[in-house]
């Protein structure tokens, strides 16, 4: 984002540069190019978001199905009030196991905000 804002402040701030050279096509192949790679971080990143939401949700079943296996396995008596108690514990960890990923991504923001806050009080 910022490469791309940088390129289109500067294009606006000498605009009459730009058209006095005729500098338009180059000047928007510039912005396009880093509107280009914004796009394509932004592209992985919701690819990778949308694998976390998934894997997060799907992981407290797996969770509860591997648990039920090796309780069985190891000579544990299943019963429906044992398993049925069980469940309710996995669901219980969906909730919390579903916000940590956006926690994470809560703090990484805030963490380029904050750095982009004390650049911009550096410079003034």
């Amino acid at each position: 984002t910022d490469a791309r804002v940088d390129a289109s402040n500067e294009a606006l701030q000498g605009i009459a540069c730009v058209k006095m050279y005729a500098w338009e096509k180059d000047t928007e192949a510039r912005i396009a190019r880093s509107r280009d790679g914004e796009l394509g971080y932004l592209r992985s990143i919701s690819y990778l978001r949308a694998a976390s939401r998934s894997y997060m949700g799907a992981l407290p079943g797996l969770v509860a199905v591997a648990s039920f296996v090796v309780f069985a396995a190891t000579g544990g008596a299943v019963a429906a009030s044992t398993m049925f108690a069980a469940l309710v514990a996995f669901d219980q960890l969906r909730f919390p196991l579903l916000f940590y990923p956006m926690a994470l991504a809560q703090l990484a923001q805030a963490r380029v905000s904050a750095d982009r806050v004390g650049s911009f009080l550096e410079i003034a």
